[in-house]
């Protein structure tokens, strides 16, 4: 199979994951908007960041709603995709006792579990975003590619 075969192939799924990755992600920046006391409990229980202010939980939502918008769209690929990567891969070791021992635990939810899917999908993504056709850097990328000499 050709490399044009394999990415005209991959171009709408690549589109889909990236798209729901980016919303999904999407919740959490806007939950600091919405709720900034449970960011702040999210922060102190997780991360051991005990006080986080409502300022910082907006901060915070900004910046990762900024993110999300950027993998949404494709733009800045590389390092976009790859923060995306790293914050989750945080919140998923942060969250690792909740994912290996779900019933263990008092307050247990077999939802953690779902951090790790969600990894896997950011790196994957990550991975082979140069065959991200749809994206919007891969869209730049092709009409320079197009543009006479």
């Amino acid at each position: 199979m050709s490399s044009s075969t394999l990415e005209s192939k991959i171009a709408v799924p690549l589109l889909i994951l990236r798209v729901t990755l980016g919303l999904f992600l999407l919740l959490w920046a806007v939950d600091k908007f919405v709720a900034p006391e449970h960011a702040a409990a999210v922060f102190g229980h997780f991360y051991f960041i005990e006080g986080l202010p409502h300022l910082g939980a907006y901060i915070l939502g900004g910046l990762q709603g900024l993110l999300c918008i950027a993998l949404i769209l494709g733009f800045k690929r590389g390092i976009s995709y790859l923060i995306a990567f790293l914050i989750h891969g945080v919140s998923t070791v942060s969250t690792a006792k909740h994912i290996f021992l779900p019933w263990g635990f008092e307050g247990w939810n077999m939802l953690f579990m779902t951090g790790v899917p969600v990894l896997a999908a950011l790196w994957l993504l990550y991975s082979v975003r140069d065959w991200d056709v749809l994206s919007l850097d891969g869209r730049r990328a092709s009409s320079v590619e197009a543009a006479p000499a």
